[in-house]
């Protein structure tokens, strides 16, 4: 005689709208930003790649201790005119192609230069800057 299953033991099988969809991973990046023309002029930021341009801008305004009118950034080590970043759009460091790692002491590093025209003359370096 077959064994007679209770009404309730039947295992309910997951839709496909029950998932729960996970977020997506961080990914994280060492981005250098040094000055076109004073290359003693370097920072590096650990960001993930949603961070927004706005807070590259917003730390070269805290280490240069001065505003940041007429700053022109470029993804790279050098000023290509092809990859100047339009900071009016706010784009993520993703939407400018930089990659990154899904843990922060990942080898994954970027470039970003950043042309400053008062800071052409050494009589215009910003404050706290040494000429050593």
């Amino acid at each position: 005689m077959p064994v007679k299953k209770k009404p309730g033991a039947k295992k309910k099988k997951a839709s496909k709208g029950d998932a729960v969809p996970k977020a997506p991973a961080k990914e994280y990046v060492h981005v250098d930003v040094c000055n076109a023309t004073w290359k003693s002029m370097r920072l590096t930021l650990q960001l993930t790649t949603s961070e927004r341009i706005a807070t590259v801008v917003a730390a070269l305004q805290n280490f240069h201790g001065v505003g940041v009118k007429g700053l022109r950034l470029y993804v790279g080590d050098a000023i290509v005119e092809e990859t100047l970043i339009d900071t009016g759009a706010n784009p993520t460091l993703k939407e400018l192609g930089i990659v990154g790692g899904s843990q922060l002491f990942d080898a994954f590093r970027a470039s970003i230069t950043y042309d400053y025209p008062p800071f052409r003359s050494v009589l215009n370096l910003p404050v706290h800057t040494s000429l050593i």
